[in-house]
């Protein structure tokens, strides 16, 4: 296999989404001379903070969500707006649209990696355009799940699945270019609940064949004394084990890079071929043995995100 590839997150501020047809009006926006009561939702935006706030108490007048300190509070934060979602840190918050989610968005510095977790579409196009070489990249991806498309009657009979993540790490290197991103579900709901933008870093110099995937998974199951189950339906990580050779001489760098990046959730990416290799999440373990002169093992153990 390939080298493990991790794609640490940009920031995405408002400077660098200059564009998006989702509309950012959930709720209206909040106001210092409206009294609110229990339930009451508001949005709250100012430059780089995109919120919605939840009332807790009835006769809530002139009390700002942002600075209410409160005891018991009269506000609690819900999420961001629907239209900033998609760029926070949780992977079960979806921004969504109607038909299509199309968001520009300008880095201003070299990123060579798309990736877009917990979607819901029939296909993905991500367009990067120079302003000085027009579009330099334009590639459309499409979400059908064809794996158990091998007879004829699987072609026509066979239950159509989509894929829910993409990683693209194939962006040539325009530090000034714009990326647009289009996510299309003609007809239906267009989601998507993480969007990363970043450089891709290679871990090792290739995977080692046995590596493992799987979930863990939180949902409730209990069975009573009549032998009958319980069963309540939970969320889910994904997790992974990669063992990987990696040079003697990097060893270092390597370590310092996974220790700069133990509290952030990356995009890990094992085979862009499989999304189950795919891990939008961090860490929990590595250890390199020094095993040879010139080449060590590393094992890392990845954790996802709910």
């Amino acid at each position: 296999m390939a080298a493990l590839k991790v794609i640490p997150p940009l920031s995405i501020t408002d400077s660098i989404l200059t564009s998006s047809n989702v509309a950012e009006t959930d709720y209206t926006a909040w106001s210092s001379g409206t009294t609110y009561n229990i339930g009451d939702r508001v949005r709250y935006v100012t430059t780089n903070f995109h919120k919605v706030y939840e009332s807790l108490r009835a006769t809530n007048l002139n009390h700002d969500p942002t600075t209410d300190t409160s005891s018991p509070p009269y506000w609690i934060e819900v999420s961001p707006t629907n239209r900033w979602k998609m760029f926070d840190t949780s992977n079960t918050t979806q921004t969504t649209n109607a038909n299509t989610i199309v968001v520009t968005l300008t880095p201003g510095r070299v990123v060579n990696s798309v990736s877009l977790l917990n979607i819901e579409g029939t296909s993905v196009r991500v367009k990067l355009t120079d302003p000085v070489e027009g579009v330099v990249y334009d590639k459309t991806v499409s979400l059908n799940n064809n794996g158990t498309i091998n007879n004829w009657y699987n072609y026509f009979f066979n239950v159509v699945t989509r894929r829910t993540a993409i990683t693209l790490t194939d962006l040539p290197a325009y530090g000034a270019g714009a990326i647009e991103i289009t996510i299309t579900n003609t007809g239906f709901t267009a989601k998507c609940g993480v969007c990363i933008l970043g450089a891709v870093q290679y871990v090792g110099e290739g995977i080692n064949l046995g590596a493992s995937v799987g979930i863990q998974d939180y949902s409730r199951k209990e069975k009573d004394d009549f032998g009958n189950y319980q069963l309540i339906q939970r969320s889910y990580s994904k997790k992974a084990k990669f063992s990987m050779a990696v040079l003697n001489e990097q060893i270092d760098e390597l370590q310092d890079l996974l220790v700069s990046l133990r509290t952030t959730p990356c995009v890990w990416v094992g085979d862009e071929r499989y999304s189950s290799t795919i891990i939008y999440g961090f860490y929990k373990d590595f250890d390199i043995t020094i095993a040879y002169h010139l080449v060590s093992d590393c094992n890392l153990e990845i954790e996802g995100l709910t």
